[in-house]
């Protein structure tokens, strides 16, 4: 591999900088024994900080946009994620028009980013809960299903609604 060779010559370039022709004697006129590994070694080395950096990004916690959290698809998400507090974080949600249970599942899930479809309902909403931002409608959706910090947005909005901001969250 190209880690192999980039190996090679790293442990080649130290012998020149240090002029030692052998790193040992074990096995003459082969360059020593660590020459025999120099390959090997950097190739471990590599792979543990790649290791570390996959099990890193893996472990940490997934930052979530559900968009359509009333629906089916959106409660089990809901629940799911009430059972994995430790692995996912609902950031963002949106909901159509059972602002009843949106209100149930804010109590359960502490997002600061919610769209609901109407603007009254925002403004509701708004008045209800200061420490929350509120969006409505199309543009709402895409606001919060673009943000920068998630990982994943997760769309269960019924039928041809969600397809534009989907697209968006995809670019």
């Amino acid at each position: 591999t190209m880690t192999s060779q980039i190996g090679d010559l790293t442990f080649s370039s130290m012998k020149r900088t240090f002029e030692v022709k052998d790193f040992s004697q074990i096995l003459p006129g082969h360059g020593g024994i660590l020459d025999r590994f120099d390959s090997i070694l950097f190739n471990a080395m590599v792979f543990g900080i790649l290791l570390h950096f996959i099990q890193w990004w893996w472990l940490s916690m997934k930052k979530i946009c559900v968009l359509g959290v009333t629906g089916s698809i959106g409660q089990q998400t809901v629940d799911v994620v009430r059972h994995h507090r430790d692995e996912f974080e609902i950031v963002a949600m949106s909901a159509g028009k059972n602002i009843d249970l949106l209100e149930k599942i804010m109590n359960v899930i502490h997002a600061k980013h919610i769209c609901v479809q109407k603007q009254e309902d925002m403004e509701y909403l708004q008045r209800k809960y200061k420490d929350v931002n509120f969006y409505c409608g199309q543009d709402g959706l895409i606001q919060i299903a673009t943000f920068t910090q998630l990982d994943i947005v997760l769309n269960a909005i019924v039928g041809f609604a969600g397809l534009v901001t989907t697209m968006k969250a995809i670019q």
